[in-house]
């Protein structure tokens, strides 16, 4: 969960027009790593290896990440053709042992229907699909919103990354 809340926030950083403190928190990973402790049934495993894997593609930034989440939720069983499997997605967040679980779960449940209301497909293939990007930012929005009082870290840079302003999607 840490290395992808990271993410969560360069990514949502790179793609918004933020206020300039929004704009210092890329440079603030550390902190960031530690502002959600709840337990991650997704991204932990697979995502260093996934950003090696695409690391040296010739895509830098945030043109990267599509295929890094492409490759991530592929690692993680959660594609099937291209298209992610939302019920072994939804399964993934059931298995969660955590009293974050039952909270878990709805976010995934409501990040599935976002995505089916929005008809996010992956047929947009500049480099890698879309679709695995979009689920995995919906989610990263959901923990860092919902992360409960005892397993989040007050400071500074993560109450700003948990603010409305600096987390547009």
């Amino acid at each position: 969960m840490k290395v992808f809340l990271v993410w969560v926030c360069l990514s949502t950083v790179l793609h918004s027009t933020l206020a300039i403190q929004c704009r210092d928190l890329v440079h603030k990973k550390e902190e960031i790593m530690e502002c959600c402790k709840a337990q991650d049934f997704i991204f932990h495993e697979n995502l260093a290896a996934c950003e090696q894997e695409h690391d040296g593609k010739g895509l830098k930034g945030i043109q990267m990440w599509p295929c890094v989440m492409e490759c991530l939720f592929e690692r993680n069983g959660l594609l099937n053709g291209g298209l992610i499997d939302t019920d072994k997605l939804i399964a993934k967040a059931e298995a969660l042992n955590d009293d974050f679980k039952d909270k878990a779960v709805e976010i995934t449940k409501d990040c599935v229907l976002h995505m089916e209301k929005q008809n996010v497909t992956n047929n947009d293939r500049r480099a890698c699909g879309v679709s695995p990007l979009k689920m995995a930012l919906c989610i990263g929005r959901g923990y860092i919103h919902h992360c409960p009082a005892n397993k989040w870290t007050s400071s500074e840079v993560c109450d700003k990354l948990r603010s409305r302003d600096c987390f547009q999607i």
